[in-house]
């Protein structure tokens, strides 16, 4: 227990730092754009979707055009293009080589600031604030409660989903970002499922517990006596027991109720 709370500790500190890293590196960069959605085909990088009045559209390209270099640069994957706007930076002028058909073309165009959309990723980020502190919360107060430890996990994946964005710089961090946003896209689901099915308590479990607490005891002659049990006055339980068998029968139906089997 102690080396899982260690794990979850450092796992959890260190998705704060990169949260925090990331959003200044995503408050610092401004990234160039062309105006294009670039995707990975058999036959090339081909241009998925173009935006209207955009600066590739203003050069000339059209949807289902093929590039083939950038500033001279060979272009095999669609994050290739990416990487070469980042090096030139917004308002800079770069050459397209292009392949429409059979017949290939270069064609320059101007790239603009690409649009942050701050106030969304803003709204994001106070949410996996929100995620991580009532997962912190509801493991610091019943961190040995059933499902504590998968409630804390699935708070802490929500965390990473709904902090962590991409810039496009595509260095080591940023793939990191990335990949950590995709791993807690994948986890968030599966998890919320597997908790939703495992929390709750089986019918059976209920119902054996109130066997086992009820099944020794037994009414003869209107006294509540203990099966097998009979004191020196063959008397039968005392009134104490009779109090503490109800409260354990007003307990396991109140659990019953709640449960919806009440």
């Amino acid at each position: 227990m102690r080396l899982g709370a260690v794990v979850l500790a450092v796992v959890t500190l260190a998705a704060v730092i990169f949260a925090v890293l990331n959003y200044q590196q995503r408050s610092r960069y401004i990234l160039p754009d062309d105006g294009v959605t670039w995707m990975d085909s058999p036959q090339g990088v081909v241009a998925w979707h173009v935006v209207a009045d955009s600066p590739a559209a203003r050069a000339g390209i059209k949807q289902g055009d093929y590039v083939v270099s950038v500033r001279g640069y060979s272009i095999h994957r669609a994050t290739d293009v990416t990487r070469v706007l980042f090096r030139v930076g917004p308002w800079a002028e770069v050459r397209y080589g292009m392949r429409r058909d059979s017949a290939t073309f270069e064609t320059p165009l101007v790239t603009a600031p690409q649009e942050n959309p701050s106030s969304i990723e803003n709204y994001l980020r106070f949410t996996a604030l929100l995620y991580l502190f009532i997962g912190l919360f509801i493991f610091a107060r019943r961190w040995n409660a059933p499902r504590a430890i998968h409630f804390y996990i699935f708070c802490l994946v929500s965390f990473v989903l709904y902090s962590f964005h991409y810039s496009g710089k595509l260095n080591s961090f940023d793939w990191t970002i990335y990949w950590g946003n995709v791993v807690a896209l994948l986890l968030q689901p599966a998890l919320l499922v597997h908790f939703a099915l495992v929390f709750p308590e089986r019918r059976g479990a209920l119902e054996r517990s109130c066997v086992e607490r009820c099944a020794p005891l037994e009414l003869r002659g209107g006294k509540l006596r203990r099966r097998g049990h009979v004191n020196q006055r063959g008397a039968g339980v005392g009134s104490d027991e009779v109090a503490l068998v109800s409260h354990i029968c007003l307990r396991c139906s109140r659990r019953a109720i709640a449960l919806g089997t009440a």
